[in-house]
Order: C-alpha cells, then sequence, then structure tokens
C-alpha cells in the first residue's frame, strides 16, 4: 500500500475559531457558514466543538500522525457511534478538522479489504496504535485513552468517561 500521508495532509483548515460557546458560539457558527466551531483556551487548546446540529465530543488526532491511524477500531467505532469529526492538533493547537465524511472517505479509498491487502498482518492487529485525547463531559478532564469504549472506558477521576454531544 502506498503511503497516504499524514493526517494534517487531511484536515480541512475550514472552521471558525469561536469567541465564545455554548448557545453564543451556536449562534455564531450559524452566522459563519461554517460547519464546524472550535472554542479554544488562551494556549489555543480545544475546550468545545460545535457543529451546525449542536454540541459535539472533543477527540483530537495529531497532526503528525500516520492517516493510516483513522483504520484504528477506536477512530472507526467513535465514526460509527456518530461523532461529527476529529479535532487536527500540532503541539496540542487546534490545526484542522478531520470530518467524519473524511475518514469515511479514507476508509473506502484505503482500507485492506478495498485495497486487496488483507493479510495476516492486518488480522493480527500488528498495526502501531497512538493514543486518543478525549475529554470527558462529566468532569472536563482531558484523558489519554488507547481505545474508547462507551460506557466501559475508564475516566483518570476514577468515573465511567463520558463523551456526550447534541
Amino acid at each position: 500500500m502506498s503511503d497516504p500521508g499524514c493526517v494534517g495532509d487531511y484536515a480541512d483548515a475550514s472552521y471558525l475559531r469561536l469567541t465564545a460557546g455554548g448557545a453564543e458560539g451556536a449562534a455564531e457558527l450559524a452566522r459563519s457558514g461554517h460547519a464546524f466551531g472550535v472554542l479554544t483556551d488562551a494556549d489555543d487548546r480545544p475546550l468545545q466543538m460545535l457543529t451546525r446540529d449542536g454540541r459535539a465530543p472533543v477527540v483530537t488526532i495529531d497532526a503528525a500522525d500516520d492517516m493510516r491511524r483513522v483504520m484504528a477500531p477506536d477512530i472507526v467505532g467513535l465514526i460509527n457511534s456518530g461523532i461529527p469529526g476529529l479535532i487536527v492538533t500540532r503541539d496540542s493547537r487546534v490545526a484542522g478538522i478531520l470530518s467524519a465524511e473524511a475518514v469515511g472517505d479514507f476508509l473506502v479509498g484505503h482500507g485492506p479489504v478495498r485495497s486487496g491487502l488483507l493479510g495476516d498482518q492486518q488480522l493480527h492487529g500488528d498495526a502501531p496504535v497512538t493514543p486518543l485525547t478525549l475529554t470527558c463531559s462529566t468532569c472536563g478532564t482531558q484523558n489519554t485513552v488507547w481505545f474508547f469504549v462507551a460506557r466501559q472506558t475508564q475516566c483518570s477521576k476514577g468515573h465511567v468517561l463520558t463523551i456526550v454531544w447534541d
């Protein structure tokens, strides 16, 4: 399989940097015409993600990660659960958005079944996996997890890690 590049190559920089969260942020996003808005802290780290449909979970992926990272079961599971996209970061700062649609298109074009490259290595799960950074919607703590399973993965604060969006 040819090298598909890194996540940053697929990130869309066309998103709104929100100046407020909640209802104010939603109104700001609606006026802008953008599909995604990201509220950040003073250091440009993501705090909240909004879409035209409302609040979305803050799930980040590093721009330098190999794009094959989105083929891992945890990312595919999040996309299948309805997450609208991933926030792409460089040095923990927002660099763009990788929409669920872009991930789906990549999977269709580069997945092992589609490419005819399904072999023992893919079946045994030998591909390297990098952790996800998920923000718990219960307490706001950023968690680094290798895999996310709804209602099972624990927050670093000791309760179930919740990721909720409208």
